[in-house]
């Protein structure tokens, strides 16, 4: 099920000052220092890569599978939140590309994760046997930093304010996570479970 980015995000979820104010740092010393942690922590959680099958800003992916489901199942789409289909191809039995129609299926942005309906009536094309003989491309993800949600802003303050803090691979004190902290904050939106 590889998925492959298409288009990345223009912006990010926070900017410097925001997070730099959540650090309660007024320097610019650090500016740098602070960016490359707050790059981390985003992409701990952002995208293919990510923990959570979360694309937190408007992005466009290609994700391949080898086939349909032969029992009319919808399609999942692992990222989330799943905004829109761009289109659906696959390989046909004679080896040619085909777009499938929009009239075959619904998408569904609102399940957790999104998914591809066929309408009433519908059925799965048969694709030729081979792997990643359908393309789902989709946009997924807030359209621009005001629409992420705000525990999302909060989780990715908090993964910056501890790489931030605490720079080194190993620590003398004992390090616990705090109750109900980025993973809390986090999972009512990803789609995997933690």
């Amino acid at each position: 099920m590889p998925l492959k980015l298409v288009t990345p995000p223009e912006t990010e979820p926070l900017t410097l000052d925001e997070v730099k104010a959540h650090l309660r740092v007024t320097s610019t010393a650090e500016d740098a220092l602070i960016a490359g942690y707050f790059a981390a922590a985003l992409a701990a959680i952002d995208g293919k890569s990510g923990f959570t099958g979360m694309a937190v800003i408007e992005q466009t992916w290609d994700w391949k599978i080898d086939s349909f489901p032969c029992d009319g199942k919808p399609l999942k789409f692992p990222l989330a939140p799943l905004k829109s289909v761009t289109s659906i191809t696959y390989v046909g039995d004679d080896g040619s590309d085909v777009t499938l129609s929009t009239d075959i299926y619904s998408v569904d942005p609102d399940s957790l994760p999104g998914r591809i309906n066929l309408k009433y009536g519908q059925v799965w094309p048969s694709a030729r046997c081979q792997a990643n003989a359908v393309t789902v491309r989709a946009v997924c993800g807030y359209e621009n930093a005001a629409a992420v949600p705000e525990p999302i802003k909060s989780a990715l303050k908090l993964y910056t304010g501890h790489l931030y803090n605490n720079r080194e691979a190993t620590a003398a004190q004992k390090l616990e996570q705090i109750p109900m902290g980025i993973w809390f904050l986090l999972s009512p939106y990803a789609v995997v479970e933690f």
